[in-house]
Formats: structure tokens, sequence, C-alpha cells
């Protein structure tokens, strides 16, 4: 009520924790589906040359958006580089309060940036997250609970 401007800043911000949050299920669910297409037995009915091209060619076409899992999580830790799996977002991240006016004015803009990125890059892929996700191999391995997922990915896609 008293700054409604933060609010902008904040609503910026969780868009992009709902687009790291997608980000990081993509690779959790392909980390998991080549890990089981390598231990497969010669009869299992998804050791086939024809599932193993599918997922990859869904891993292609989805790697925009999970190249933007560093930058998204870059820009929730301050500018922090993470290195390895960036997986974290630092702790306190929505009480960010930035030194002067300027800090606050470069950083709404670039999380804007990054949001409409993430926005014009999820469009471009939302049909091949929908058929990540309902392809017979995904849905075996998540029924299995193989692959494990934050409760709320099913909402996201």
């Amino acid at each position: 009520m008293f700054a409604p401007e933060s609010l902008d800043v904040e609503r910026l911000a969780w868009v992009i924790v709902v687009y790291l949050n997608i980000a990081k299920a993509l690779r959790t669910i392909f980390i998991e589906l080549y890990y089981q297409l390598n231990h497969l037995g010669p009869n299992d009915p998804f050791a086939t040359e024809e599932i193993r091209e599918e997922v990859d060619t869904l891993r292609f076409r989805l790697l925009p958006l999970m190249v933007l899992e560093g930058l998204l999580a870059a820009e929730l830790n301050e500018g922090m580089k993470v290195t390895g799996r960036p997986s974290f977002v630092r702790s306190g991240w929505q009480s960010y309060t930035p030194s002067d006016q300027s800090d606050a004015n470069k950083r709404t803009s670039r999380t804007s940036e990054l949001a409409h990125l993430g926005a014009r890059t999820l469009a471009n892929v939302a049909d091949d997250i929908t058929k990540l996700w309902a392809h017979a191999i995904t849905r075996f391995y998540i029924e299995k609970r193989k692959i494990p997922l934050n409760d709320s990915v099913p909402q996201y896609v």
C-alpha cells in the first residue's frame, strides 16, 4: 500500500522463480531419462533407437530454456555467479534492497529483460515441454517415482 512500485519488482522476481523452476525440472527429467536409457536391458520396451532419438530431439529443442537456468539463478542471487549446478537461490532474495535508486532501476530493468526473455523462450518451447511431459518414457518413470520432481512441477506443464 505504501510502496506499490516494490510489488512490481517482487512480481518480476517471482516470474523469474517460476521460469527457474521449469528449467530445473526439465534438467532433472533429462538427467534421469538419460540415466535410465543408459541402464536398460536389451528386452526393455524403451530400449529402442526411436525412443532415444525422440528424447534427444526434445532435449535439443528445450536447450534454450535450460540454458537460461544459470542466468535466472544469477538474477535471483543478485548477479552472483553460481558454479556447477545452478540450483540454489540465496535465501532472502525477496528482501533485496538496492543501495540507491540507480541500482534499483538497473536491477528492475535487468529483471524485466530477463523475464521477457524467459517468457519468449518458454512460449517457443511450450509444445516441446508438453511432448516431453506426455512422452511414454517420461510418464513411466514419473509414475515409478524414478524422477525426483518438486510437487509443484505438474502445475507448470
